[in-house]
């Protein structure tokens, strides 16, 4: 019999079940919470200076959103040096071009491996959205644009944002 799965353990592997929100608010007080050692890994010297550079810039903008944990280290030295690496190999062909003494240059398959790494170790260290995410991050982008012919629409000098108004 396998062992009951915490909520953190559903809300990374999905929620095959189908449990409600009941059922995973029940099953988050019987379960140990989740720790995150938030706060910045060490940079690993064995990294290239460009290398660095692009873990330094991840690294804030990480830190800036609030999901850098310690752990992420491995991921960020991973991400930063394939970058690292694309750029390389893209000022190569921007120096050599397309082709060198008549043959392709390498450098082509060197960015295309690195363009197609890019995008899933950005995505797993949360630099970019899902497509879900980024759906959801729309409409509700629509739901706060006033309705056509509403006093909001007419009048918008009247609506104020939230950070706006004054607290009573």
């Amino acid at each position: 019999m396998n062992p009951r799965k915490s909520v953190a353990e559903i809300l990374v592997a999905g929620n095959p079940r189908r449990l409600t929100r009941q059922q995973l608010a029940e099953r988050a007080a019987d379960s140990t919470t989740l720790i995150l050692a938030f706060g910045v890994p060490e940079i690993p010297d064995a990294l290239s200076p460009a290398a660095k550079k692009v873990w330094r810039e991840t690294v804030e903008l990480l830190g800036e959103r609030g999901t850098l944990t310690k752990g992420d280290g491995p991921l960020l030295a991973i991400f930063a040096t394939v970058s690292a690496r694309r750029l390389e190999a893209q000022r190569e062909l921007d120096e050599h071009g397309l082709i060198v003494d008549g043959k392709e240059n390498p450098a082509i398959r060197i960015v295309e491996a690195c363009e197609r790494r890019l995008p899933r170790l950005a995505r797993e260290l949360g630099l970019v959205l899902t497509t879900d995410q980024r759906k959801r991050v729309e409409a509700s982008a629509r739901a706060m644009q006033p309705k056509p012919g509403s006093a909001a629409d007419f009048f918008p000098e009247l609506v104020k944002e939230a950070d706006d108004v004054d607290e009573i």
